[in-house]
């Protein structure tokens, strides 16, 4: 299991530069204090042309002792306080996950296509076998996870996290994967459990 806080946010016109520098100080404080971090662009979908501050730890014990020390930081401290003075960035939103499915691999698969999923809490085991039989039709260039909500407006969800060592590897898993017989037909069975709302495409910078 993993824990991912994600914060997602809409750099403000004419900012963007000094938005992804302030992202990229916060990933370095997080990672003095054990997280595992990085900076992400959306590339499509209902979060495109905004950044990400994703941050990773093994357990909630992990997290929480992570986060007690990292908001006692002077330099994150410093950072809030030139966010206050001086915006660059709209807060889009703010979310923890944890994994239900696989192993996030951010320094091999940068590239990711995420598929959320509404899913009543019951037929969550049920999707995760489906999940399996997807996995198995990806090759090594392909890493699958699924993660559901901690905190979100949405509790009764999951996301599917196609991870990719590429943008053209990206394209030619869809091709090969999802356009498949196989995989619609895994979708289709998918479709009975709960309803795909949204998908898009991100990638570390």
């Amino acid at each position: 299991m993993a824990i991912i806080a994600n914060i997602v946010a809409k750099p403000i016109l004419s900012k963007t530069d000094l938005a992804v520098s302030r992202v990229r100080q916060m990933a370095t404080i997080r990672e003095k204090h054990g997280f595992q971090a990085r900076v992400v662009q959306y590339a499509s979908g209902p979060n495109a042309d905004c950044i990400g501050l994703q941050a990773m730890a093994k357990d909630f014990t992990s997290f929480g002792k992570g986060y007690a020390s990292f908001i006692k930081d002077p330099d994150y401290q410093e950072l809030m306080s030139q966010r206050q003075s001086d915006p660059a960035v709209e807060i889009v939103s703010r979310n923890i996950y944890r994994t239900v499915y696989g192993e996030p691999n951010w320094s091999d698969y940068p590239v990711s296509l995420q598929r959320s999923y509404h899913l009543p809490v019951h037929n969550l085991s049920k999707a995760l076998d489906i999940l399996a039989k997807v996995d198995n039709l990806t090759g090594d260039n392909t890493n699958l996870i699924a993660a559901v909500p901690v905190t979100g407006p949405e509790m009764s969800a999951m996301t599917a996290v196609y991870q990719f060592r590429s943008f053209e590897d990206s394209g030619k898993a869809l091709d090969e994967v999802g356009l498949s017989s196989e995989f619609r037909a895994l979708a289709e069975e998918a479709s009975e459990l709960g309803e795909l709302r949204t998908a898009q495409i991100l990638s570390a910078i």
